[in-house]
């Protein structure tokens, strides 16, 4: 006679895994495998026993468990996994559901077991991982289990969490379960970096200009009656002699002397000069030269907008203003955040793709959905 209890029957459900030991059997003497799934099995019953638990039936390297107490089950969790067998770990997951018990076959059905075998296998071994609502009723949000990131899990709509004693990264993908996050469109990602090379640019400036300051005093000169003579004596001046050195400008002052000719500007004060031609400037301080080019000054903003870049992702946790302002932020491709190395690795790659693709560096996203820094550097961009 058919015994299953069709109505709902709530359950907290343990299932129990050695990790590895389909691979580990494979190989491994056959007397040595026969010994692991013994005591694997002696050691369960013995703690179902102390624990008012249930073995409803073993599937060789794991067991399906069921309690009527949430702290019996939890403990029996906890147990089990601080075990090993032959080197080989011990997973499990504890959840909580109305389950089909049929006693004569000796087995359970329905959604909840479907969904506890899924999370599972998603489980490294040593760590017990529970449900979202075992959390809440055992643990009351306290406790020592930690949430993993947001998990898309077959046959489930919703993006489910669930919990695990020890380290969220403990929860690795299947074909069953993958990690869930929404990518941030492109159209979000380039607006965002634009925002941020506006926001750099400008704070690169007012830097600039306040480093800029130590070096070079005030140059306001208050122009009276007499000094305004002198300003015009000295363009007459610099008019009469024009021809002679091809002079554009020239203003001369007790505070400021400024000069222009053909591609070459010069500003001289008392503390120094700084000049300007095509593709240099040079600092004449205290008697010392510092020439800058072009290309070393871009170069210098280059690396501090990849430091702005990184800086922010590692300290705001994977965002930076652009990206807070439009919504999105990076993280690691496993869902986990970056850390320092992985930030700046990506910033530079960020940087050198767009100086050198420009845009070209979409070209990746457009064929596999990421970009050349996120497919180096294994990281991904969702929306916040």
């Amino acid at each position: 006679m058919n015994t299953e209890k069709r109505t709902g029957e709530i359950y907290y459900l343990l299932l129990i895994d050695i990790e590895g030991f389909t691979s580990f059997s494979s190989s491994a003497r056959p007397e040595v495998v026969s010994k692991i799934v013994s005591d694997f099995e002696d050691k369960v019953k013995e703690l179902c026993k102390e624990f008012s638990g249930e073995v409803v039936k073993f599937l060789g390297d794991g067991a399906i468990t069921v309690f009527r107490s949430s702290e019996d089950a939890l403990e029996v969790g906890k147990r089990v996994t601080s075990l090993s067998f032959g080197g080989l770990k011990i997973r499990a997951f504890l959840h909580v559901g109305d389950v089909i018990f049929s006693e004569d076959r000796k087995d359970v059905f329905g959604f909840h077991v479907n969904f506890a075998f899924r999370m599972l296998d998603s489980i490294k071994g040593g760590f017990l991982g529970i449900s979202e609502p075992v959390f809440h009723i055992i643990t009351r949000g306290k406790g020592d289990f930690k949430a993993t990131p947001l998990l898309s899990v077959k046959g489930v709509e919703h993006p489910v969490k669930i919990f695990i004693n020890g380290k969220p990264s403990a929860v690795s993908e299947t074909t069953d379960v993958k990690l869930y996050f929404l990518p941030a469109p492109l159209w979000r990602r380039a607006l965002a970096l634009y925002l941020d090379i506006l926001i750099f640019a400008s704070s690169f400036g007012i830097l600039s200009g306040l480093l800029i300051g130590k070096f070079i005093p005030d140059l306001t000169y208050k122009l009276g009656s007499q000094n305004i003579e002198r300003v015009e004596e000295g363009k007459e001046s610099a008019s009469r002699h024009q021809g002679e050195e091809e002079k554009i400008l020239g203003i001369k002052t007790p505070v400021v002397e400024l000069e222009g000719k053909k591609g070459k500007v010069k500003l001289g004060t008392a503390l120094g000069k700084v000049e300007a031609e095509p593709g240099k400037i040079k600092f004449l301080i205290g008697g010392r030269e510092i020439s800058i080019s072009y290309v070393h000054l871009g170069g210098f903003q280059l690396f501090f907008f990849s430091l702005y870049l990184g800086l922010f992702w590692f300290f705001w946790k994977g965002k930076t203003p652009g990206g807070w302002l439009l919504g999105i932020k990076v993280q690691k491709a496993d869902g986990s955040p970056l850390d320092l190395g992985t930030s700046l690795l990506r910033s530079f790659l960020t940087t050198i793709f767009f100086i050198f693709l420009g845009l070209g560096a979409i070209i990746p996203f457009l064929i596999r959905g990421k970009t050349g820094q996120d497919i180096l550097a294994r990281t991904r961009v969702i929306m916040d």
